[in-house]
């Protein structure tokens, strides 16, 4: 199934355990040293390396994380500190960045990404940068799943697009709940509210 967490157990029964050696990811980032860029796709436990990265004091300039559930943002905004976003359709990758200039060595180069690929990250995204607000309004209506939601805390917005404080207060606390045990996706809809009565 290519992932971490359990089956569940309609399939549980398909498979056998298996004990494999494992490095941590701040062990890697300790033996290779801090990254420029992070992308992680684990599978629906992408939320417990964005929370192994920021406790360990680990943020990257970018950095993207598949959206299967909205912890993902929250910690993003709330532990990661990050303040300006894009969202990634992962089913679009191929033909929205077909022969699309990205930048290598300091020259542009043009390069299609592949159906399945990530696709570009930082400055070679399309689209705004969009403050914690805006971004939250727009995953929304965009909805969670095989989208990545990309990162910064390098990138200077626009003033007048800057996240009303409500809107950071409101992810970090959120944030705050998911150092403890992980939370049902169906939480999406109760913080949905929850942020349209404080907007």
């Amino acid at each position: 199934m290519s992932q971490f967490p359990k089956p569940n157990g309609s399939v549980i029964g398909d498979y056998e355990r298996l004990l494999l050696p494992s490095k941590s990811v701040l062990g890697l980032i300790a033996k290779h040293g801090r990254p420029y860029y992070i992308k992680t796709d684990i599978e629906h436990y992408d939320d417990a390396i964005l929370k192994a990265l920021f406790m360990g004091n680990v943020r990257p300039p970018y950095i993207s994380a598949e959206s299967h559930c909205i912890g993902v943002f929250s910690l993003l905004v709330g532990l990661g500190g990050y303040n300006a976003f894009k969202l990634v359709d992962g089913a679009t990758v191929s033909s929205k960045y077909a022969r699309h200039k990205i930048r290598v060595n300091e020259m542009i180069e043009s390069y299609s990404f592949c159906h399945h690929s990530a696709g570009p990250f930082g400055e070679d995204l399309l689209g705004d940068w969009l403050p914690a607000d805006k971004f939250f309004s727009y995953l929304a209506i965009e909805g969670l799943g095989w989208k990545d939601i990309h990162a910064s805390n390098v990138v200077e917005l626009n003033p007048s697009a800057k996240a009303k404080p409500s809107a950071r207060k409101f992810a970090e606390l959120f944030a705050q709940l998911l150092i403890k045990p992980r939370l049902p996706t169906s939480t999406w809809k109760v913080v949905a509210k929850a942020y349209r009565r404080i907007h």
